[in-house]
């Protein structure tokens, strides 16, 4: 589907005349290319997790939360 919208759009791009090219061709191009995100994004993210990274890529320090572990509930007794 991304390479698809991705390959319209730049068909859309290219089959409009420059004398002919208007705000609707530009309108197509970027409802297509903004179509294709979510495949983009999907994508790397699969990638992502089929690589083995290290988890010192995410980060090496951390919050603790508290003694018991738990966040402090709300009073909702009013």
């Amino acid at each position: 589907m991304m390479i698809g919208l991705v390959l319209s759009a730049w068909a859309v791009s290219h089959t409009a005349l420059p004398q002919n090219a208007g705000p609707d061709h530009l309108a197509w191009i970027v409802v297509l290319l903004i179509q294709a995100v979510p495949y983009a994004s999907s994508l790397i993210v699969s990638l992502m997790s089929a690589f083995p990274l290290p988890a010192r890529l995410l980060g090496t320090s951390y919050r603790p939360m508290g003694r018991t572990g738990r966040q402090p509930e709300a009073d909702l007794s009013g």
